[in-house]
Formats: C-alpha cells, sequence, structure tokens
C-alpha cells in the first residue's frame, strides 16, 4: 500500500486569474489522481492474485521442477482505462512447457481484454449515440483517449445482438 503514497499530487497554484475555477480545477486534479489510485490499486490487486496463483501451481512440484521465466503484460481495457497486467511466465521442466498461472483467472484471450463492464457500457451507449460519440464518450469516463475505438465498439455490439439474436 507503500506504493499508493507515491503517486504524485500537484499542487494547486491560486492566483488572482484563476479564483473563480480554483473549484473546478480542484474537482478535476481529484478525478484525475483519484483514476489513477484507482488503476494503481488494481494492478497491485492483481500482483497478489497472480502470485497466488504462481504459489498454488509451484507446490505442486517439488522445487526445483518449475523456473521462472519473466512476465508477460497483458492489455486490459476497463472502466478505469487502459492497464497492463503483469502475469509470471513459468517453465516447468517436468514437461517442457512455458505457462502463466494467472491466465486461469482471467477470461479467454487473444489480444486485448475489455472487461464485461466497459462491453456493456460500449454496447448500451449507441442504443442512443453514434459510434463516435461512444468513443468519445467512453474515453472521457475513462480519462483516457481512445480506450475503445468506435469500430471495437462496432464489433461488439455485433457480437452481443449475435448472441441475442
Amino acid at each position: 500500500m507503500s506504493e499508493l503514497n507515491q503517486i504524485p499530487i500537484p499542487t494547486l497554484e491560486v492566483d488572482e486569474s484563476s479564483l473563480g475555477r480554483t473549484l473546478d480545477t480542484l474537482e478535476q486534479q481529484t478525478i484525475t489522481i483519484g483514476q489513477q489510485m484507482m488503476r494503481h490499486l488494481l494492478c497491485l490487486h492483481w500482483d497478489l492474485l497472480d502470485q497466488q496463483q504462481v504459489d498454488e501451481y509451484c507446490a505442486q512440484f517439488d522445487s526445483d521442477i518449475v523456473e521462472f521465466d519473466g512476465y508477460a503484460s497483458q492489455k486490459i481495457a476497463c472502466r478505469l482505462g487502459i492497464l497492463h497486467l503483469q502475469r509470471q511466465v513459468c517453465f516447468n521442466l517436468q514437461t517442457d512447457k512455458h505457462l502463466m498461472p494467472g491466465n486461469d483467472l482471467l477470461p479467454e484471450h487473444h489480444g486485448t481484454i475489455i472487461t464485461r463492464t466497459l462491453q456493456e457500457w460500449a454496447c448500451l451507449f449507441p442504443q442512443d449515440l453514434p459510434f463516435r460519440t461512444v468513443e468519445r464518450l467512453l474515453s472521457w469516463q475513462t480519462q483516457q483517449p481512445k480506450v475503445i475505438s468506435r469500430s471495437e465498439v462496432s464489433v461488439l455490439v455485433q457480437r452481443q445482438a449475435k448472441r441475442l439474436g
């Protein structure tokens, strides 16, 4: 948790010309810092879960069977924006294969994982708004530009329509 203390909090400069906008500036800074902290907290929590999966996997073998072979990053698009979760790569000397125990915690994926909630937003908003507006709205909501492109929104809507149809 001490890592959260490392997130810089900017000082708010108050001068004559900004007096009427101080509250608005403070609100925006607080939202930005809050988003950064939540992203960081989610990644820290993931690191703990990934390590737990690795420990459980290693416990199945003698201590000299599993070697650690670095980390692999997984891109996640979620309502907090774009995150990159690290997964421990293990090499099993018995099976002569690499694996990432943390992958068991993730949905099946080939590329970026889009969380269910962000998918729901991406499918709900186009009922009343064009894809371009949905793309901007999702970026605004997540505080990150192009969290999901308008073509990705279109693909998600089409997939959902096929599931329901």
